[in-house]
């Protein structure tokens, strides 16, 4: 996971001409000096600067909040256009004294009474420029007189790094971001020595654009933060890469100039993750490092008692939802669909849409949905008799495109192969798998075995084989393609906690999610299916599977 730098707040001080001024980085009082005139009749003036004392030498401690930089290593003070008088900021620098977190260092400046024009410039020890700005003030001889100075830091360089609470599985550019969800994005410019510059002393951003606009985009994040974005996933599917270019522009300085306008490039690749539905929530996991990073409500607003019983994804990240949610003596089936990178279903199906006692659903190639649908009676129905069928549905529509009537009653799951070839599952009463051709409602055949004793729910590999979990067995039922009796059995001592779901990813692993017990997440490599188990990784907790490329 990487965690967005903290944010380097622009130099700015507050100046007391025969008084201070103040660059500590929070909470720094200014100590105001009521200066003495000279005989010449030029007031000395007391000027202070306190600069964050160095952290060690690593990235993300030279971006502690500080007002002035913690590379700051010298101070020019120009009055009315004279040649700038350098002083340095260093422990060793006469009238410089290491504080607690803060060097304070104090030097008496010379301007005359009435209107004065400062010119202030801090730099590191190489000479690099690091903020600079120009200030008026009128001078009273023997009063302090306080002026607000907002130093302008002189970008060097522009990061573009994930925001706050954003999830990422590299904590350097190029960033990878499991899943295609929106995430948080800051542009930051960077000072000479790589400190943020934020805050009223900021660079302006000139533009911020996204080179593949069919993979993502980019645009302001709601708030006043003018350097926060958000990259959103198109939907065109995951395994892309995008560069993000921002430009800064130049900032004036001391003598007039303006400093050069800064671009930088960072590319972000959106990479796979699995949406596991338990409970009524969905967690995303990174499949990379098998880390969750972001976990929401199965279904929108006040769903009451509801539990995840089935979930699957497409290419585009689409998530599909079965819920069932429990009112008193009555129990509803709904399948929710979202769009891509949403955390709330965009439609549901429920009974209107021919969606009733549900025992799983499953995509197609072309993310088609199905639906297994079981019969209900009187008390679950709530006094109407809904027949089992099997339910088809084009992405967002709220109608079966076909349907295939007189399927079994209670149906423990199902799946479709590359073929589109449909197969529903019973465990209760025939024991027996049946097939259904595309677009057909006629049975072509049925998969069964003396041995499985409980199939449930089942995924097809990209060769067109049928894995099948048996319930009673705690076992794997595999089917080759076009078999219709078992080929191989696959077990390991973890499937005796129950068996809840399987998956098969692009790559051909199947997934396998332990229902109770150890409740874990299971990879097995495909290298060693259909005939062995070969454990490659396992995730935290268990629960219905669906895989975002």
């Amino acid at each position: 996971m990487t965690s967005l730098r903290t944010r380097l707040l622009s130099p700015a001080a507050a100046l007391l001409l025969a008084g201070a001024i103040d660059g500590c980085s929070g909470g720094g009082a200014v100590r105001a000096l009521t200066p003495p005139v000279s005989a010449d009749g030029k007031t000395k003036a007391a000027l202070t600067i306190l600069v964050p004392r160095a952290h060690p030498a690593t990235a993300s401690a030279r971006k502690r909040p500080a007002y002035v930089s913690p590379s700051s290593a010298t101070l020019a003070v120009g009055v009315n256009g004279g040649t700038p008088v350098s002083y340095g900021l260093t422990p060793a620098t006469p009238g410089c004294v290491t504080q607690a977190t803060v060097l304070a260092c104090t030097f008496s400046i010379v301007v005359p009474a009435g209107l004065d024009t400062l010119a202030l410039s801090l730099a590191d020890a190489a000479g690099n420029v690091l903020s600079r700005n120009v200030v008026s003030a009128t001078i009273v001889a023997g009063a302090s007189t306080p002026v607000n100075v907002t130093l302008a830091g002189v970008p060097a360089a522009v990061a573009i790094v994930p925001g706050t609470n954003a999830y990422s599985d590299t904590s350097v550019a190029p960033y990878e971001i499991p899943g295609l969800f929106p995430i948080p994005v800051e542009v930051e410019a960077l000072d000479a020595d790589g400190n943020v510059i934020v805050g009223p002393g900021a660079p302006t951003l000139q533009s911020v654009t996204v080179s593949n606009t069919s993979a993502a985009t980019i645009a302001p994040a709601v708030g006043t933060d003018p350097f926060a974005y958000v990259l959103s996933p198109t939907g065109a599917g995951g395994g892309k890469s995008v560069i993000i270019t921002a430009l800064v522009q130049g900032v004036t300085l001391a003598d007039g100039t303006t400093s050069s306008p800064v671009s930088g490039t960072t590319t972000y690749s959106f990479t796979p993750a699995i949406a596991v539905g338990s409970g009524p929530f969905i967690t995303m996991y990174s499949v990379a490092s098998a880390q969750p990073f972001l976990s929401f409500q199965a279904c929108p607003g006040e769903c009451g008692a509801v539990t995840v019983d089935d979930l699957t994804a497409d290419a585009r990240g689409r998530i599909y939802t079965l819920i069932v949610q429990f009112e008193g003596a009555s129990v509803t089936s709904t399948v929710f669909e979202s769009t891509t990178g949403a955390t709330k279903p965009a439609l549901g199906l429920g009974s209107t849409n021919g969606v009733h006692s549900v025992g799983g659903i499953t995509l197609d190639s072309h993310a088609n949905l199905y639906v297994a649908n079981g019969n209900t009676g009187s008390f679950f129905g709530g006094g109407k008799h809904l027949p089992p069928a099997i339910t088809n549905y084009a992405f967002g529509a709220t109608s079966p495109a076909y349907t295939i009537a007189n399927t079994f009653e209670a149906p423990g799951g199902i799946a479709v192969d590359k073929n589109g070839d449909v197969f529903e599952s019973d465990p209760n009463d025939t024991l027996t798998i049946a097939e259904y051709p595309p677009n057909s409602q006629t049975q072509s055949q049925t998969l069964s075995d003396p041995s499985l004793a409980g199939p449930t729910r089942m995924v097809a590999d990209a060769a067109g084989g049928l894995y099948v979990i048996d319930a009673v067995n705690n076992d794997i039922a595999y089917f080759a393609p076009g078999q219709t009796a078992l080929t191989t059995t696959l077990t390991d001592p973890s499937f005796g906690a129950g068996i809840g779901a399987l998956m098969i990813d692009p790559q051909g692993n199947l997934w396998v999610a332990i229902s109770n017990g150890s409740g874990e997440i299971e990879r097995l490599a495909a290298t060693s299916l259909p005939n062995a188990v070969v454990i490659t990784e396992t995730l935290p907790g268990g629960g219905y599977m669906g895989y975002i490329p």
